[in-house]
């Protein structure tokens, strides 16, 4: 059995135990090859739980199918290692907090964000279930689902996931509660899935753990009248203990959720006394109308000063400011002010945390379809400013975090600056992150090269003065890290030291200090080659007349 400190297959060191349950541990281990993290799967073959349940050989080649699959919320295998004691699968490392310990921490979650969710989930599952064969998850559940400091949901283990080829293929496995009845006596199906999430959805929006006897789900809002009559509906649905009375694939799921406020009795009767109370209305609306106006500018007034309140006076303690301001996003969810009010808050001790922005991505994603392009742009730009993380505070973890509003305000007025964040995000994944040499993707010269040009005219598009010196300092990063390789490529050292002046030039002292370092880090480089080679670098080129290369 694996322990803090092995060292496994020779190439991984195992860290610490992030997970557990059953046969397996979930491990955090570092590569020592790239200096990655990953998580290790341990399963223990001699336990019973893996005798009784598991076929070896048909294990081994779900696992070679699961290293196929090609989804962002789904985990890369990146290595299967298989002894006589234990089966170790190697696989991305996702950071965040699993949905199960949401609930612990915070108790029911609001519909909007369960539906958010649940939207993502059934995505992940309509993916799953296009494959030739179909493969069922079969494990959907709070632990299994964790929220990413992006905001999303990414599923984090494959434990007993299963190809569908008919009738009795599959082994009687499922988490208790959460499992369709099916899972304990026949064969699962795309519908089982389904149910896994009617489970989950259930689970989320009244705080119950499944896992806890008893297991019935009954009607939402027997355990809470607020709740929606269109969700108690879905949930009631998706959970019918026979499949065919079940929503039949998680697409049709999702139309549902898609439009879950329209499945209200309350809704479905407004609806059918529209046609008969039209002309009584209309008559209304043109007797009111004089009224209806000067109330609703006495409306907008009243609006308008409690939304200024509570950003300009939210509160005492960062929890009180943390509930005003998500109320002043409820208000007006399309100004910018109660965003970054939130994120000043987060700040002010001086730490931006990843917990603090799963926080902030939660109260946004609510939402962030209401949000304005120029208001993301915005947002992104005070992640910049003030994300710190716990573990990295660096320029490449601030831009990558900051990523998704930048992306979100493409197509504002501010498109130009979000292009060159975004493509300072894609550099650090295309040439640091991908790292499984099987799915990184060839560098070439073109993309070198566009890295000193971009890259340089990216510090320069920021007029803000601490947002240049992050730019600068994520360019700067770039360049020492891929020195090697633009020298491979037949990048001169001129070029590189031109790029490199081009950030220093006018920028704060630690900034120009940085370009200082990573000039002579270059030169060294490039005077070792040439050294290595009897000083023929035939790749060197010749300084433009009159620049000053040192």
């Amino acid at each position: 059995m694996l322990r803090p400190g092995d060292i496994l297959n020779n190439k991984y060191e195992i860290l610490t135990i992030i997970g557990q349950g059953g046969m397996s541990k979930v491990w955090l281990a570092k590569d020592l090859n790239l200096n990655k993290q990953w998580a290790v799967k341990e399963i223990n073959k001699a336990s019973a739980g893996y005798r009784n349940t598991v076929d070896e050989t048909k294990t081994l080649r779900e696992i070679e199918i699961m290293k196929s699959l090609d989804h962002a919320a789904l985990p890369r295998i990146v290595d299967v290692i298989d002894d006589e004691e234990i089966l170790c699968v190697v696989m991305d490392y996702i950071q965040g907090e699993t949905l199960q310990s949401v609930l612990s921490m915070y108790g029911p979650q609001p519909e909007s964000a369960v539906v958010t969710w649940m939207l993502e989930v059934c995505d992940i599952l309509t993916y799953l279930h296009s494959q030739t064969p179909p493969i069922i998850y079969r494990d959907i559940k709070p632990s299994n689902l964790m929220l990413n400091y992006d905001g999303h949901i990414r599923i984090i283990d494959f434990g007993i996931a299963r190809e569908y080829k008919g009738k009795g293929d599959t082994m009687p496995l499922g988490s208790e509660g959460y499992a369709s009845p099916e899972h304990f006596t026949k064969s699962t199906d795309v519908r089982s899935d389904v149910y896994t999430v009617g489970s989950t959805m259930y689970s989320l929006l009244t705080g119950k753990d499944q896992t806890m006897p008893p297991y019935y789900i009954q009607p939402l809002r027997k355990v809470n009248p607020s709740l929606s009559q269109g969700l108690e509906k879905i949930i009631q649905k998706a959970t019918k203990k026979d499949p065919d009375e079940r929503y039949q694939s998680a697409a049709e799921l999702a139309n549902a959720l898609e439009s879950y406020e329209k499945l209200d009795d309350a809704y479905i009767s407004g609806l059918q006394r529209t046609i008969s109370l039209y002309r009584r209305r209309l008559i209304a609306a043109i007797a009111v109308t004089l009224i209806g106006i000067t109330v609703a500018v006495g409306g907008f007034i009243t609006e308008r000063s409690n939304y200024n309140n509570l950003v300009q006076s939210p509160g005492g303690n960062l929890k009180a400011k943390e509930a005003s301001l998500e109320k002043a996003i409820d208000i007006k969810p399309g100004e910018e002010a109660a965003y970054i009010a939130l994120i000043q808050a987060y700040a002010e001790d001086g730490k931006f945390t990843e917990e603090e922005s799963a926080r902030f991505f939660s109260i946004y994603n609510r939402k962030k379809s209401s949000v304005p392009k120029d208001v993301n742009y915005d947002i992104g730009e005070a992640y910049l400013s003030y994300y710190t993380g716990e573990s990295d505070s660096s320029a490449r973890a601030k831009i990558l975090t900051a990523e998704p509003f930048f992306t979100a305000s493409r197509g504002g007025t501010e498109t130009e600056k979000a292009e060159s964040y975004i493509y300072l995000a894609e550099c650090y994944r295309t040439f640091v992150m991908s790292d499984d040499s099987l799915l990184a993707k060839e560098i070439s010269k073109e993309d070198l090269e566009k890295l000193l040009t971009s890259g340089s005219e990216a510090v320069g598009s920021s007029d803000n003065e601490k947002l240049r010196a992050i730019v600068s300092e994520a360019v700067l990063n770039l360049i020492e890290i891929e020195k090697i390789d633009m020298r491979d490529a037949g990048i001169s050292e001129a070029e590189i030291t031109k790029a490199i002046d081009k950030i220093g030039k006018g920028a704060d002292l630690k900034t120009e200090a940085l370009a200082e370092q990573t000039k002579s880090s270059v030169h060294t480089s490039y005077t070792s080659a040439r050294k290595k080679e009897g000083g023929d670098l035939t790749y060197e080129a010749e300084p433009e007349e009159g620049e000053d290369v040192r």
